[in-house]
C-alpha cells in the first residue's frame, strides 16, 4: 500500500478565508489525500472548494454538517449518508482493494448517538475482510479517563460508545498530543478520534494520529 495522509478537522466555519488558508497549508506540508471537514456551516459549492483547498472531487452528506474531499488519485463511491454521518468507499489503482471510510459528527443527544452505533455495528458485519477506517466528531468519550472537569461523565453515554466499539470490532488508533479535544475552559474531553477495522491493520503497516 501507498502512504497516505487523512486529516480530519473540526472547522467551524468553511466560508472563512482565514481557515482556508490554513487547511491548504496543513494539505500541501503533510501531502493530505484525504480531508474529511466538520460543520463547513455554510452552502456546499463543490467546485470552487476543490479548487480551494487543492482537491479532485467532494462530496458531503444530507445535512452538510459533514464534507469529504479526496484527490485524484482516488475514486469515491458514496454508500450511506446520514445527518451523522458519511460513508464511502475508496478505490485507487495504487491499491490492491478498495477501502472504506467513514466521517462521523455526532449529535448532543445520547439516544440520537445511537444512531451511529447501530450503524457502526451493522456496518463491521458488511464489512468483514474490508480495510475501514473511521474518524470524526463523535461528540461522547469511550472512558472516564477521557474526561477532566467538575460534574459527572454520563455513565450511560460512555457504556453505549464502549459498547458499540466493542461490538463493532473497531480499534482506536490512540494519538500523539494533547490529550483531550475539546473544552469550555471548566471541563476537559477527548471527543475526535479515529478507529479502524482488524482488515484495516492489515492493510496498513502503521496507523499514526497527530492531534
Amino acid at each position: 500500500m501507498t502512504d497516505f495522509s487523512f486529516l480530519v478537522w473540526n472547522v467551524r466555519g468553511a466560508g472563512n478565508p482565514r481557515a482556508q488558508r490554513e487547511i491548504h497549508y496543513l494539505c500541501r506540508t503533510h501531502r493530505v489525500r484525504i480531508l474529511l471537514l466538520l460543520e463547513p456551516m455554510v452552502e456546499a459549492a463543490p467546485e470552487y472548494f476543490c479548487r480551494r483547498l487543492g482537491f479532485a472531487h467532494m462530496i458531503g452528506n444530507e445535512a452538510n454538517t459533514i464534507w469529504l474531499f479526496v484527490d485524484s488519485s482516488f475514486q469515491c463511491q458514496m454508500v450511506a449518508s446520514d445527518d451523522q454521518w458519511i460513508h464511502v468507499q475508496l478505490s485507487s489503482p495504487q491499491n490492491r482493494r478498495p477501502l472504506l471510510l467513514t466521517g462521523v459528527y455526532g449529535r448532543c443527544s445520547v439516544v440520537r448517538r445511537r444512531e451511529i452505533w447501530g450503524f457502526l455495528e451493522e456496518t463491521a458485519v458488511s464489512a468483514v475482510g474490508v480495510p475501514w477506517i473511521v474518524g470524526g466528531d463523535f461528540n461522547a468519550i469511550a472512558d472516564i479517563s477521557e474526561r477532566e472537569g467538575p460534574g459527572r461523565p454520563r455513565l450511560r453515554s460512555i457504556q453505549d460508545f464502549s459498547g458499540a466499539l466493542l461490538d463493532a470490532g473497531l480499534i482506536d488508533a490512540g494519538f500523539e498530543g494533547p490529550q483531550f479535544t475539546w473544552t469550555n475552559r471548566r471541563v476537559w474531553k477527548r471527543l475526535d478520534r479515529i478507529l479502524y477495522s482488524r482488515s484495516w491493520e492489515e492493510f496498513a503497516e502503521t496507523t499514526r494520529v497527530r492531534i
